[in-house]
């Protein structure tokens, strides 16, 4: 989820990114098509993890929750790398999403109405 700079404005949301349980679906599907594709590669990043790790529950149990989302990421980065219509699409919502939400006369007001505030 992008979040604007802008005090007091609502989050946004890429409109391609899928709700949260659509994620931990597509996570679970990047698993299973890394183990099959790649199991070697995919049973050595999650001993890394663990070795790099040992002795530091927190990091460890961290490493683990976010290992599925790096997956799926990885797995989008082949795709994209494949669909040419797609890299093309994303780059549009990006280039949009950048230009509404980091409008530099309107980040560079805020500030300025913040000071506003507090010194009335």
């Amino acid at each position: 989820m992008t979040q604007a700079v802008t005090k007091g404005s609502p989050p946004t949301q890429d409109a391609s990114a899928p709700a949260d349980g659509k994620r931990l679906l597509y996570e679970i599907v990047a698993l299973v098509y890394c183990l099959r594709r790649r199991p070697r590669a995919y049973v050595s990043a999650l001993l890394t993890l663990a070795r790099e790790t040992f002795g530091r529950l927190n990091f460890f149990v961290g490493g683990l929750a976010v290992f599925p989302k790096i997956v799926h990421a990885a797995r989008q980065m082949e795709e994209m790398n494949d669909d040419s219509e797609l890299r093309a699409r994303l780059g549009r919502a990006g280039r949009a999403t950048t230009l509404r939400e980091y409008d530099l006369r309107r980040n560079a007001a805020a500030p300025a109405r913040i000071f506003a505030e507090v010194e009335s």
